[in-house]
């Protein structure tokens, strides 16, 4: 994917009007600068500093670095893109609404949402769907009232990479799980759940086995493939449902990058003596092969010198969220690849749904899950050559790369005997992760010892600025010794503010105080300790209970053995 220049969906490009380019250029850096003036606020009264003033610092050096590589052209258009963000609550909105339609089904991938929805939305006139009627307009939705909140497109601050042959509902929920920080426990199909109290999908997603929810209950935020927007929209918080995510599909003027075009055929002298014509008809008048996005539009396609490339829109962003769907495929190594750059943030990986049996053998067998990038399906030779260059330039070697993918995803599953041995920006990317999500109930019918998958610890030490853990080791029956998370919290000491650990149906897990050195991260303000249907009973946590005295900025405390209350933050 590329983002147009102009991004045809409204936003304002001046330094078009000018002929040469390096009167273009100056009139971009001309409003680049007035863009940074936007960005400085006068300090408050009483000297403090607040949370807009310094997401508007970061963003201005953000945008000093990124002139250092690119043209001011290239840095206003990157900067006009990130402003096509949608929120969560568009989105679920979005979600509903045509599932309601049944225009969007459990299984239909992104690429049909693009080609039945979004492209025949936006075309007269040519725009992102970001500025399409849906997402501006309240008063002409079937109930006005569940709908309002859809007012445009909004500042992004975190940027979502993702596969069109994927499932859509994935997306969503790779997204909603992102934006809430929780387990991908919350989003368990019901027929297709682990039941936590027999460990075995036998008892068809009763409700009595239904997750927790973070805002109090038991329930299935999915049925047979179903998401239930309504409860999502009535619980979660206002501060969730306005985080903000820029996703290709929403924020990029579809019309002037793929509509209508056919990628064996746009090259051709004939269709490119008449491309208008060449690109309403379906199937191609050329090769009389039906095109993946057919559309009526003719509208004319950016060349590569007016678009700018995703990393350059990603460097902008607080975080890179990469959704993963359960079998990856070589197309997902493309949608990693376009964002090879991206390191220079926070790269998050989020599978709502899992991973596939084929992906989970790969890891019990220490294999690498993502295939090489170098051998992956690109889009085009054009784009395969253009980024393995990049990477080759960054990392000197493929090797290095494919070692980065495959050891961001084997974090999310807890899989740590690796991770020490990342050099570089690769490195430098995992140590700014602030929160890390470790689910062993892929391997619950076998993990013996933490240190299978965790080492002896030390693998903790590249989390340095880690700030929320969350440690899943549900269903885990026959887990005997977690001795290398104790030995692991160590080093995450200086500045980890949330611990989660779920050890419910370890049902031969009898001693955890080695959790006692929990007591060093002094910064502790959460912690939820969760023993129901283990070994350990009242007396096994005693010294683990006493260890939380020594935290003095804790402030919410659940076990299933104290009186404390949980208050969710």
């Amino acid at each position: 994917c590329r983002v147009p220049f102009a991004m045809g969906c409204g936003a304002s490009c001046k330094y078009a009007l000018f002929g040469k380019q390096e009167d273009k250029e100056a009139a971009a850096q001309r409003l680049i600068d007035e863009e940074l003036a936007k960005l400085d606020e006068p300090d408050s009264p009483d000297g403090s500093v607040s949370e807009a003033s310094q997401g508007n610092a970061i963003l201005k050096l953000r945008l000093k670095r990124l002139g250092e590589t690119a043209s001011p052209s290239r840095v206003l258009a990157a900067k006009k893109a990130t402003e096509q963000g949608c929120s969560v609550r568009q989105l679920l909105k979005f979600y509903a609404h045509y599932q309601d339609a049944q225009k969007i089904g459990p299984k239909t991938p992104t690429s049909v949402v693009l080609r039945d929805i979004i492209l025949p939305e936006t075309s007269k006139p040519a725009r992102c769907y970001m500025k399409s009627e849906f997402m501006t307009s309240d008063h002409k939705l079937k109930d006005p009232k569940q709908w309002t909140g859809m007012t445009g497109a909004k500042p992004a601050r975190r940027i979502v990479c993702h596969d069109l042959k994927s499932r859509f509902l994935t997306t969503v929920l790779n997204i909603v799980l992102d934006a809430m920080g929780c387990s991908r426990y919350f989003f368990q199909d019901r027929d297709n759940a682990l039941c936590p109290r027999t460990f075995n999908t036998s008892c068809m997603g009763c409700s009595e086995c239904a997750p927790e929810m973070p805002w109090g209950g038991h329930s299935w935020l999915v049925r047979e493939g179903v998401l239930d927007v309504a409860q999502l929209l009535q619980h979660l918080s206002d501060e969730v449902l306005a985080k903000t995510y820029w996703i290709c599909i929403f924020a990029v003027d579809q019309h002037r990058t793929l509509c209508g075009l056919c990628q064996t055929c746009r090259t051709e002298q004939k269709w490119l003596a008449s491309p208008a014509s060449h690109m309403k008809a379906n199937p191609c008048l050329l090769c009389e092969k039906p095109k993946a996005y057919p559309c009526t539009c003719g509208t004319r396609k950016s060349t590569p010198d007016e678009v700018v490339l995703l990393e350059e829109v990603a460097q902008l962003m607080d975080s890179v969220v990469v959704s993963l769907d359960r079998e990856m495929s070589s197309r997902q190594v493309w949608a990693l690849a376009e964002h090879s750059k991206a390191m220079v943030n926070q790269v998050a990986l989020r599978s709502a749904r899992g991973l596939g049996p084929k992906s989970l053998d790969k890891l019990r067998r220490y294999e690498p899950v993502i295939g090489q990038v170098e051998l992956c399906d690109f889009p085009s030779p054009e784009d395969r050559d253009k980024l393995l260059q990049l990477i080759w330039k960054r990392e000197g070697s493929f090797e290095g790369y494919n070692h980065f993918i495959n050891c961001l995803l084997e974090l999310s599953y807890g899989l740590l005997i690796r991770v020490d041995s990342l050099t570089g920006s690769a490195r430098a990317s995992v140590e700014r992760l602030k929160m890390l999500e470790l689910d062993y109930n892929w391997c619950a019918d076998s993990l013996v010892a933490a240190e299978t998958f965790m080492g002896h610890g030390n693998a903790f030490s590249v989390f340095f600025f880690l700030e929320s853990l969350s440690v899943t080791f549900r269903g885990c029956s026959r887990l005997t010794d977690v001795g290398a998370l104790g030995r692991g919290l160590f080093f995450l000491a200086n500045h980890l503010q949330s611990l989660e650990v779920s050890f419910v149906g370890c049902t031969q897990l009898s001693d955890v105080n080695c959790l006692k050195t929990m007591s060093a991260c002094l910064k502790l303000r959460n912690l939820n300790l969760e023993f129901s249907g283990s070994a350990i009973g009242q007396e096994g946590i005693k010294d683990l209970v006493a260890a939380k005295h020594h935290l003095g900025n804790l402030r919410n405390f659940r076990t299933n053995f104290t009186h404390y209350c949980w208050f969710m933050a």
